[in-house]
Parts: structure tokens; C-alpha cells; sequence
């Protein structure tokens, strides 16, 4: 996956501290990345964009945490057709049985694992750093009779259970339930990744059900299903809005000073100022399409024609 464009938020803190005034770096960083995502909507070009190739076992893939919508998929070289969740209850859609008689791909939403649960499983967590042990990890889901999952501390029952946290190796505990699906994962900020994993009493192996960062406190990954299996797809997705959190982040943005008129624009808007603020904003939208203009090479992206299609002309496909 490439890197997008963009500085680091050190670069631009001191002029974004200028505009905002004084106020604590937690706000100016939301700022920023409020800042980015206005641009992110609202431009003609989206400096969000991004190009990401995967190998892939199967239909079913999960893809990483940076992708927020997917734009396109070849699979395994080969350009596809998208279809939404409610494809599947389509008249001339393939159901839940049945197949397709092209390239095509199927987006599935968000989940919070990047697997399912091969067979119903007890959880258990291993902390990359030693300081990180015990850290809360609750998992939510339901079990094999559909029940949701509930746990009793200090006499209050709570929806999930507290998955045990540790470093080192360790079996889950005796009376730790059985989830038959996961549903969320909620964890604190930590120093290190932690990796969830299932355990199967049956063969004593599990499933790595997701690795998550250390800023990740409410997992949520895009999947889809792809039509056929492949061992490869690429795709064009659009990355997920970043929520700053220091000045060592990355801003994907091409253009500074497209950012600092945003900046200027939320100013104004705080103050009631909509005059003001209309004019930075429309200048920041201009100086980011600008910034992207120069950046972009020449192309061309001819209308997309099903050759399926009975109306088919062989002279609308563009060489």
C-alpha cells in the first residue's frame, strides 16, 4: 500500500496554533483533523485515495483498519463489478445460493474481527508488551443457542465478557463462555498491539481473530466477498478519516495552505462569522484542487460497458 501525500502534523502545528489561539493540543489536533476531513468531502479529488493489494485465501476478505469505503476491485487481474449488501435480494441478483456469471464483488460491511469463528470457541488476548497485561479487552457476541453474552462482576451483570490479557503463553479460563459469534471488541489504549485469539478445546489450536493497535478502541474493519476464489485482489479504496493524536501523525493532505484556510474557515465559523468563514473555506477548496491538479497525471476513464448486456456495442469499448 502506498503512502499518500501529505507532511507531518509537527510542520504545521505552530501556524495551526496561530489560527486556533490558545487552547490545549488535544483541540487543535481534533481541529486538524476535522480540518481534513471537510476538504476530504467536499473536493472534487479526494487526497483520502488510495491503491492497497492483498492476498487473499477464499472469498471472504477482511481488509486492514486504513480503508474506509472501497472504490473498486480487480480480482486476480481481472476488473469486477460491485454489488451492495441488498444485491442479494435482487430479482436478477444470485441470492444466497447461487453464482454469477461474471467478475463481481460484494460488500459485506464492517466487522470487528478479521475472521469469523471457524467453530464455537472460548476467547483469549496476548499483549505484545509486558506492561500491557491486563489490560480491559471485552468482547461482545452471542453464544451457540443465540444468547448474548453476559458476565457477573462484583454482582452486576454486564453485556460481554472481560477477555484475560496476558503476556507470555496462558489457556483461557475454565468458566470463560463459549461465543459462537463476535459481534464488538472494545479495548483500552495501550503501549502495545494485542492479539485476540480463539481456543478449541477439541484440537488446542484457535483462530487469530484480529491484531489490534495500540490506538484502536472500537475495532472495525470493511469486508467483502468476492464471487470466485482468488489468490490475489487489488483494490481502490478510500482511507479512513485519521483521528490525530500527536505531532509525529502523518496528515494526507497535499496542500498546507489549503489546510490552514480550513482552519481559518472553523475559526470564523465559531465565531458566527459566516461571511468570513464561506470565503476561507471556498479558498481552501480551490488551493486543495489546485494541489491535486498539479500532482495528477493525465488519464482518461471511458464509460464502463457490460459486455453481458444484451445491448451491447463492441464499438463502445474504448482501447
Amino acid at each position: 500500500m502506498s503512502a499518500p501525500a501529505g507532511f507531518q502534523i509537527g510542520a504545521v502545528f505552530p501556524e495551526a496554533r496561530r489560527i486556533l489561539g490558545t487552547c490545549p493540543q488535544s483541540v487543535i489536533l481534533s481541529k486538524i483533523s476535522q480540518a481534513v476531513e471537510i476538504l476530504a468531502n467536499a473536493g472534487d479529488f479526494d487526497p483520502l485515495m488510495g491503491y492497497l493489494d492483498i492476498c487473499t485465501a477464499g472469498c471472504i476478505v477482511t481488509l486492514p483498519r486504513e480503508v474506509s469505503n472501497i472504490l473498486a476491485v480487480n480480482i486476480g487481474g481481472t476488473p469486477s463489478m460491485a454489488r451492495s449488501q441488498h444485491y442479494n435480494f435482487h430479482l436478477n441478483g444470485p441470492g444466497d445460493c447461487t453464482g454469477v456469471c461474471n467478475y463481481s464483488w460484494q460488500d459485506l460491511g464492517l466487522v470487528p474481527t478479521y475472521r469469523e469463528l471457524i467453530t464455537p470457541s472460548k476467547l483469549i488476548a496476548f499483549v505484545q508488551l509486558a506492561e500491557d497485561a491486563g489490560t480491559e479487552l471485552w468482547a461482545y457476541g452471542e453464544d451457540v443457542l443465540g444468547n448474548v453474552i453476559r458476565t457477573k462482576e462484583n454482582g452486576v451483570w454486564f453485556n460481554g465478557y472481560r477477555v484475560p490479557t496476558v503476556f507470555g503463553y496462558a489457556l483461557p479460563d475454565s468458566t470463560a463462555p463459549t461465543f459462537a459469534r463476535v459481534l464488538r471488541v472494545r479495548k483500552a489504549e495501550t503501549a502495545g498491539s494485542i492479539r485476540l485469539s480463539s481456543f478449541d478445546n477439541g484440537i488446542g489450536t484457535g483462530t487469530l481473530l484480529g491484531n489490534f493497535q495500540w490506538d484502536e478502541t472500537d475495532p472495525q474493519y470493511r469486508r467483502i466477498k468476492l464471487h470466485t476464489c482468488t489468490d490475489w485482489i487489488r483494490i481502490a479504496f478510500r482511507r479512513a478519516i485519521p483521528l490525530f493524536a500527536s505531532t509525529d501523525d502523518w496528515v494526507p493532505m497535499p496542500s498546507l495552505t489549503a489546510l490552514f484556510a480550513m482552519l481559518e474557515a472553523m475559526k470564523y465559523y465559531q465565531e458566527g462569522d459566516l461571511a468570513r468563514a464561506a470565503g476561507f473555506e471556498a479558498t481552501a477548496r480551490r488551493w486543495l484542487t489546485e494541489a491535486i491538479w498539479a500532482s495528477t497525471p493525465p488519464g482518461q476513464e471511458p464509460i464502463q460497458v457490460n459486455p453481458n448486456d444484451t445491448m451491447f456495442d463492441p464499438s463502445d469499448v474504448v482501447d
